[in-house]
């Protein structure tokens, strides 16, 4: 199953990739150019507190030269298995000090126990190219669009600094250094209050949907952020932000149960369930599944299933974002190009050329509990790991192969002793046009319906936990003909 620490990291990026914004108000503050500002924060998850994170703005001298900079350091320490694991990620950027201090360079260290990944931003030409450290290789990644300025860096806090109204809505550039990629993302303000003080409560969207409830105070710095009532980042004084006690046991499993077995999880075509309770609202419908949620009577149903669902086109958006090459996949290096072109070539169609992927990664990883994620290219050294592994690797080689992929998070039945379901991570393909889930660590062409979906990694808002502690209700079930165990009772 998914590791917790992998799944938060997300949302904690938010300390080290605060949005840049677009043209517009390109004046910057004279006290960030002057004077900068240092915010230290303490990172909880629920009521443990399990890290801390600084953002420093403002002026930098450096070997007799003046710069602007923005600088983010993130530290993390979490137990897991009688283990402790620790998380630091730093995040530099570099401009020039005279106007209209664009973007020299930056980068990105992510330091996860054996897990290490740098990426330097380059700027040449005008143009802006990312350099890739990880596993002992090196890649580089052109980034589209022209570089950012000191004031995209800062423009959230200049636009709170105003006097800013429910309603009022922000639209500026965002650099995803995992993705790769400049986008626009939004701010949208939900809320005003003044007492004690000014408190702008707003809902943060990202270039890939992802939203988070966020707060910014009078001066335009963030107060604290949110997300799905499991993790939040809170202002704190420096003295208070780093003290940490013994490190936290991370979060509740995630875990949903049902009222009746299920059999093997495998022979399971088509499925459909009900719920009640909290988070079960924002789950959506996607490849596989149909979501539809009764406001009413606060239920969810789920149409798990080819028979009970509609087929999903892959839109063009979607299939370049499904093809690209970021960070987490390099799919330009000459390893996994070879590797993935030769495994795709056993196939003719585009579906003999999935299953060949899914059949070399199914024998290829072997399964393993690791405590920390490893990169695409670790997999291929180490040939060892679990859901998280088999999705990132498949999606790496897929990609470098011509065939859109993507990441998709959920949860998946267990076991009829335990009736539960884990939370799991596999993969959906585009085949002739349409989106297919697969699972390449169950070896399945086709994933069961006994996979509940959540979300697509990028591609909207991060629902990991939304099911936690849920109970469903299993109202109907297809089996496998050919495979149906008789052992299986709906009991």
């Amino acid at each position: 199953m998914p590791r917790v620490l992998f799944l938060v990291l997300p949302i904690l990026l938010l300390a080290g990739e605060l949005p840049m914004a677009a043209a517009d108000g390109d004046v910057v503050p004279a006290d960030l150019r002057t004077t900068g500002t240092e915010t230290w924060y303490g990172i909880y998850m629920g009521t443990s507190k399990v890290g801390w994170a600084v953002k420093q703005t403002g002026p930098l001298q450096k070997a007799g030269r003046s710069f602007l900079r923005t600088r983010y350091v993130l530290f993390m320490r979490t137990q897991s298995s009688g283990k402790v694991r620790v998380t630091r990620i730093e995040r530099r950027k570099i401009f020039d000090a005279r106007a209209p201090h664009t973007l020299l360079r930056a980068s990105a260290v992510t330091q996860r126990g054996k897990f290490r990944k740098q990426v330097s931003i380059e700027v040449k030409n005008g143009k802006l190219e990312a350099v890739i450290h990880e596993a002992e290789s090196r890649r580089r990644v052109k980034i589209e669009g022209a570089p950012p300025t000191f004031a995209d860096e800062v423009r959230p806090t200049t636009w709170f600094r105003g006097a800013r109204k429910t309603g009022e809505t922000l639209r500026y550039k965002q650099l995803d250094l995992s993705a790769l990629r400049l986008g626009a993302a939004t701010i949208r303000v939900t809320g005003v209050s003044d007492a004690p003080t000014r408190l702008y409560r707003a809902d943060l969207i990202s270039q890939a949907g992802d939203r988070d409830r966020v707060a910014y105070d009078a001066r335009g710095e963030m107060v604290s952020t949110k997300m799905m009532g499991l993790l939040s980042i809170r202002r704190e004084a420096r003295d208070e932000a780093l003290k940490l006690g013994e490190a936290a046991k991370p979060l509740l499993q995630g875990e949903a149960t049902v009222d009746k077995r299920l059999g093997e999880g495998e022979k399971v075509r088509n499925m459909v369930l009900r719920a009640r309770g909290k988070g079960v609202m924002a789950v959506p419908s996607g490849p596989g599944q149909d979501a539809t949620f009764d406001a009413a009577s606060k239920t969810l149903t789920l149409r798990i299933g080819p028979r009970l669902t509609t087929p999903r086109r892959a839109t063009a958006a979607e299939v370049k974002r499904a093809l690209a090459e970021t960070t987490a996949y390099p799919i330009r290096h000459r390893v996994v190009k070879a590797l993935a072109l030769e495994t795709a070539a056993k196939g003719t169609t585009e579906a003999e050329k999935v299953e060949a992927l899914i059949d070399f990664v199914d024998t290829f990883v072997m399964d393993s509990h690791t405590l920390d994620p490893l990169t695409a290219l670790d997999v291929l050294a180490e040939q060892e790991g679990d859901c998280n592994e088999h999705a990132l690797l498949f999606t790496t080689l897929a990609r470098a192969a011509g065939i859109p992929a993507r990441e998709v998070y959920g949860l998946v039945y267990k076991d009829d002793n335990s009736k539960t379901f884990g939370r799991h991570v596999w993969n959906e393909v585009v085949i002739d046009g349409f989106w297919i889930p697969v699972d390449p660590t169950w070896g399945e062409y086709r994933a069961s319906a006994a996979h509940v979906r959540l979300g697509a990694a990028g591609e909207g808002a991060d629902l990991r936990l939304a099911l936690a502690g849920t109970r469903f209700e299993l109202l109907s079930i297809e089996r496998d003909p050919e495979r149906t165990d008789p052992q299986a009772r709906d009991e």
